[in-house]
């Protein structure tokens, strides 16, 4: 999981919202619910794309939001 240190350089480095997209499997990286939680906090995140195919994860990210 990234921490707040990785997340801070580009959170607000654009003006235009982003939608963080997790695929590990093209990615070889998991963003984890609790990324996703401090993510969407953010003033320019609005979306969030996951492409786990995990149910139970697509239930937490619901709760999440």
């Amino acid at each position: 999981m990234a921490s707040s240190s990785t997340t801070r350089p580009w959170r607000n480095a654009v003006d235009v919202p982003i939608v963080p997209y997790n695929s590990p499997v093209s990615s070889g990286s998991d963003i984890h619910p609790d990324l996703y939680r401090r993510l969407i906090a953010m003033d320019n995140i609005d979306d969030i794309k996951d492409s786990t195919g995990d149910l139970v994860r697509l239930q937490q990210l619901v709760g999440i939001s």
